[in-house]
């Protein structure tokens, strides 16, 4: 039963994965955005769909893995989904002032990178005190973890842009690869997978299983 659960989790997020790349193309398609760069300027709607797909990439496995019902995560969900939201916009308007001439903060580079470190830490925090308060107990290492994860989904775009997109890596090519939706493929991915991950591997969670155990076969002096 419990690989029946591991693997439909696995399942619906690459499924959640795909749906998120497809949904930001589509949008670009219908815009007419994909032959130049006003897709750059313009909203993006296809963001709010896919901080959906990519919350549920990381729900679906607690609901299959730990049992926990729909009615008890949609709390947690809908703030993870406006932790997602924020994390987005923020980190946009980051990302463009340090790679755009027309970027929207004027400051130095060096604060706005520390910008963006502080931006990818606080994310990893408050999914971490999000898990832990409303979920289930997860160790501390969570976090760092989780912004490896952010810094992986960076790493496999440029590498997917160097390698099929343009041939070269440069702050363009990471242009190109958002474009193309790529980032949002790999970061639904990875979250649901991270999700998984963290069920499953944390020590914090196996030692507590094992106290239990522990404390179900001590028999007290009555």
């Amino acid at each position: 039963m419990l690989q029946k659960k591991l693997i439909i989790s696995v399942f619906a997020v690459i499924g959640l994965a795909l749906a998120s790349i497809t949904l930001w193309l589509t949008e670009l398609i219908v815009q007419n955005s994909w032959i130049d760069s006003s897709w750059l300027w313009s909203s993006q709607y296809a963001v709010f769909g896919i901080d959906l797909f990519a919350s549920l990439a990381y729900l679906i496995p607690i609901h299959q893995l730990k049992d926990i019902s729909w009615q008890r995560l949609w709390m947690p969900g809908l703030q993870l989904y406006f932790i997602g939201l924020i994390t987005f916009f923020l980190g946009k308007s980051i990302i463009y002032s340090i790679f755009s001439p027309f970027g929207i903060l004027e400051l130095d580079p060096r604060l706005l990178w520390l910008m963006l470190a502080t931006l990818i830490i606080t994310t990893a925090s408050s999914v971490y005190y999000l898990t832990r308060n409303y979920l289930y107990p997860v160790k501390g290492a969570f976090i760092p973890l989780l912004v490896g994860v952010q810094v992986l989904v960076v790493v496999l775009s440029a590498a997917t842009s160097y390698l099929f997109l343009s041939g070269g890596l440069s702050a363009q090519n990471l242009v190109e690869s958002v474009r193309v939706g790529i980032p949002f493929f790999y970061f639904t991915l990875l979250l649901g997978l991270f999700s998984i991950f963290c069920i499953r591997k944390l020590p914090l969670i196996a030692e507590q299983e094992h106290q239990e155990e522990i404390l179900d076969d001590v028999e007290f002096p009555g």
